[in-house]
């Protein structure tokens, strides 16, 4: 139950405060079947999931899963590296950052504003941690049929309205 002082507009920094578990807010309102966060209000009672989140990417099949300790979330169609010089690499990550409206750093060099349409990341980008790879992560894509195919400069990409709900409930450390 959110106390009459809790920050009712994002129980998930609370709850992540008090318990050191990340929980993302788009998340709580999933469990709590709460289409608007608005409506969330001081007093209201919530379910709060406390499962580890895990992301699962399957490049032969151009998939990834979503889970929620051993239940599966969602499912949804990536596109992955196009050749073996942007190959998305295999490994273990942890995502470490969520920004909105991303800045672009390209591969091959040079930095592309959010809003300039040469910048392919879509809205949403999750940036990814690994000790060997830099600047990998999941990002939408303003090409939406490059999506299931290999077609990325390494990064994962998704559509952006599956990124938008991808987004709002994977948390940090995932």
């Amino acid at each position: 139950i959110l106390p009459e002082d809790a920050d009712a507009q994002n129980p998930a920094n609370r709850f992540e405060k008090e318990t050191g578990v990340p929980v993302a807010p788009g998340l709580i309102q999933m469990v709590n079947g709460i289409s608007n966060a608005n409506r969330i209000r001081a007093g209201k009672r919530l379910r709060i999931p406390t499962d580890r989140m895990e992301i699962v990417v399957t490049r032969s099949t151009y998939t990834m899963r979503v889970y929620l300790g051993d239940l599966l979330l969602r499912v949804y169609q990536v596109g992955i590296g196009k050749d073996k010089q942007h190959e998305t690499p295999l490994g273990t990550f942890k995502v470490i950052e969520k920004q909105v409206d991303p800045v672009w750093y390209h591969p091959e060099g040079g930095i592309i504003p959010a809003n300039d349409p040469r910048n392919l990341l879509g809205r949403y980008f999750i940036k990814l941690e690994h000790p060997t790879f830099v600047g990998f992560g999941i990002h939408g894509t303003k090409d939406q049929p490059t999506v299931g195919k290999r077609s990325s400069l390494g990064c994962i990409r998704v559509r952006d309205k599956d990124m938008q709900e991808l987004f709002s409930i994977v948390p940090r450390k995932t």
